[in-house]
């Protein structure tokens, strides 16, 4: 039980020093942009249409594969001063032995990833105040978007037919944040274990070929969606038949446990065998 609580001791300090990191300024100013220049279109549709929106929209940004790029990149300049070796980091390091300080960095890449994603839900939201009305369903304009092109006059062409007509909003909000999260979370692992094992930076071009993967997709290449972890937020391709070439919710859940358990694994395996420097601040 106190492994427990150095490990997330470990982890919400990391956090807290989060606000004398310029960095995560520069990230904040960065989603602030993304979402005013990508909700704000809702703003204006509705006030032309003369209907309030619902604030179900980010199952559809994250499935235009264009914003899913855009918001992973942002994660991935969060942890790209991966495995987090400041200064002080060696002296929490003898206080709580190596596995426990990295089990306490993994915890870090987890929560930092929620709190990143829970920031973006709630500046898109805000954006969309003036026009926006609670509701268990997907509204008017929502509805409206998914079903034809009229959202093509306000700059918004992302609405997707198949995630309106397959899931209910808080289906799809809840099940899009988890696979987001856990996506996010493997990114952090990814350069996490890659740093370790190479110099730091080798982590974050390891994680942007990752996400640019999901390029592919977007060229008819189907079949690369399975293995690109970055599509599988994407709610619109997701089979749940399991018939077709796209990856199915079994596929997915194997993929995600097997790849992190195995990034957990190399990184507290090389953490254990290699002598940590300190890090200059990114």
């Amino acid at each position: 039980m106190n492994n427990i609580k150095i490990c997330f001791s470990i982890a919400t300090n990391n956090i807290r020093k989060w606000s004398a990191n310029p960095r995560i300024y520069v990230i904040l100013i960065l989603m602030v942009m993304f979402a005013w220049h990508y909700v704000s279109p809702y703003v204006s549709a509705a006030k032309a249409l003369g209907y309030r929106v619902t604030p179900w929209i980010f199952p559809h940004m994250i499935n235009f594969s264009t914003l899913q790029r855009y918001i992973m990149l942002g994660l991935i300049l969060l942890f790209c001063d991966a495995p987090f070796m400041d200064n002080t980091q060696p002296y929490v390091i003898i206080r709580s032995k190596k596995t426990t300080w990295a089990i306490g960095q993994i915890i870090y890449i987890a929560l930092a990833t929620a709190i990143y994603l829970i920031t973006l839900v709630c500046l898109c939201i805000i954006v969309l105040l003036p026009v926006m009305y609670f509701s268990d369903g997907w509204g008017k304009i929502l509805t409206t978007f998914a079903n034809s092109n009229a959202g093509s006059q306000f700059r918004i062409e992302y609405v997707s037919y198949r995630i309106v007509s397959s899931y209910s909003p808080i289906q799809a909000m809840i099940l899009s944040l988890i696979l987001e999260w856990v996506v996010g979370i493997l990114l952090g692992l990814v350069m996490f274990a890659t740093n370790m094992y190479f110099k730091r930076g080798v982590g974050a071009i390891v994680a942007i070929t990752i996400v640019m993967f999901d390029t592919f997709i977007d060229f008819g290449s189907v079949y690369v969606s399975k293995f690109s972890p970055v599509s599988f937020p994407r709610l619109g391709i997701i089979d749940s038949s399991g018939i077709s070439n796209k990856p199915s919710p079994a596929y997915i859940c194997a993929f995600f446990i097997i790849s992190i358990a195995v990034l957990i694994f190399m990184s507290i395996r090389s953490i254990k065998r290699k002598s940590l420097e300190v890090q200059k601040m990114i």
